[in-house]
Formats: C-alpha cells, structure tokens, sequence
C-alpha cells in the first residue's frame, strides 16, 4: 500500500513548481521511452444507478473502491487496456489490474471469456484473478459506465528513492454515460476544473523533507479529490435530473453472468 496526498494548484505555478521539483525527481519510464513530457489518461469509471461510489466519497468513507476501464494516448494500432479496481483506506491505496486487448473488450463484456482474453503471464494467474474480481464487482452491484474522465500527465519519480512518485494531472475533462467505444474519443469531452492541475504525491517510505519544504513554500493545501467525483460534480444539472427509472435508457453491456465470487 502506498500514502498518496493531493493538492489542487492553479495553472499560473505550474513552472515554478516543476522547476523546484526538477532536482529530485526523474521522468517517468513511460514518458522517457516515448521522448515526451506528459501523456493521456483515460478512465471509464463504473457506479451504480444511485451513484453510491460517489457518495461513498462525498461522505468520506474510510473505505471504498473504483472500478474502471483505463487506457492511456490515442488508439493507434493494437492497445492494450486495463481492467482496474482502485481500492483505498484513508490515505493509502493499491490496485487490482487486469490487461486486455482494447479490440478484445466489447467481447469480453458480451462472453465473460476472462480465462482466454485476459493477458496473463504464464507464470502467475494473478491477471486472470483480477478480471474475475472485476466482473464480480460490476454484477454484484448492477455498475453501469458513468463518467469517462480524461487528462494529461506529467509523471516523475524520485531521482534517491525510486518508491516516490509525483505527478502533474492537468486538463481534467470528462464525457457523461460512455459506452466502450468512447474511450479513446475526444468529440464529447468537457473542461471540468479550468485552470487549475492536480498534484499528487505518492510515496511509501514517509514524506521527505525536502518535498514538504517544497509544498510549504508554495503555501499547498492538502485536499482529498477525486477526478471521478470532481467531474460528475461538474456536470451537476445532468445527475441531478436523473433518477433510478431514468437510468433506463443505459444497456447493460453484459450478456453473461460470473459464477465466481470474490
């Protein structure tokens, strides 16, 4: 498990920051092997019909999960996605993450066939396990796809302790009731917090003090924020007008039902 602490930081420090930050950190592994300074996130996140995920942090539950569909950049050639349950207990959190081929997914949703489209390792059955737990969880409560949530990120790790990692989450946007085939569309997308960018800090050997001088001298406020919630709260009018029986003109994108239980 991992602490992760957020700060929301208007656009305007956004280069003073970075150049505060440059001398401890290195860029991420994924953004180095493609030569660019940030890339996309992209996350369909599943809820249930009265939004109870997002209440749950509303109300600030010590305890609670996301289940989600994320896949990164643009959909050039052959993607690979992840099923993902994030589960977090206060500041601490860790993920169960299953790929699957982007092209195999409206598949996998109609024939629950996780044993032969989930890419597990030979070696470890762990993938395949996680897929399972994420279709028992989507079954279990009747999750439909909610908010598709979309971002640019900028991503480091720490140049002494590679276990510290801090990331510049800008341009947060979002598209309401997605299907699948959305996930890598731009077309619908909306700005959900205009100027300003998410700084999350992540770390599991304690909070270095070096970084806290950094966030003291910048006068950072620590926040709880969720992007998922921060975009449904965006687009309240929508929600607001949506009730249990209204949610029926969303199909279930499952054609099975699991046998497992997890």
């Amino acid at each position: 498990m991992r602490k992760e602490y957020k700060y929301l930081v208007h656009i305007d420090l956004l280069e003073d920051l970075r150049k505060a930050l440059q001398p401890y950190l290195v860029l991420d592994n994924f953004s180095e092997q493609r030569h660019k300074l940030e890339y996309t996130v992209r996350s369909i996140y599943y809820d249930t019909k009265d939004l109870s995920f997002y209440y749950e942090k509303q109300e600030g539950l010590k305890v609670r999960k996301k289940l989600r569909i994320r896949g990164y950049n643009e959909l050039l050639g052959e993607k690979v996605v992840f099923l993902e349950i994030k589960r977090k207990y206060e500041n601490f959190n860790w993920k169960n993450r299953s790929p699957v081929l982007y092209g195999d997914l409206e598949e996998l949703f109609s024939t629950g066939n996780i044993e032969e489209l989930v890419l597990s390792n030979k070696h470890s059955d762990k993938a395949t396990l996680d897929g399972k737990r994420f279709f028992y969880h989507v079954f279990r409560k009747s999750l439909i796809p909610t908010v598709l949530v979309v971002y640019n990120r900028e991503a480091y790790f720490g140049k002494f302790d590679r276990s510290i990692r801090i990331t510049f989450d800008k341009f947060l946007r979002y598209q309401t009731f997605p299907e699948l085939s959305d996930l890598y569309s731009n077309d619908k997308l909306r700005f959900a917090i205009p100027n300003y960018f998410l700084l999350e800090l992540k770390f599991d050997l304690g909070f270095p003090l070096w970084l806290q001088q950094i966030v003291s001298g910048f006068k950072l406020n620590r926040i709880a924020f969720s992007k998922y919630s921060t975009c449904i709260d965006s687009d309240r009018k929508t929600f607001s007008l949506i009730t249990e029986n209204k949610f029926a003109f969303i199909k279930s994108p499952f054609k099975f039902k699991p046998s497992y239980k997890y």
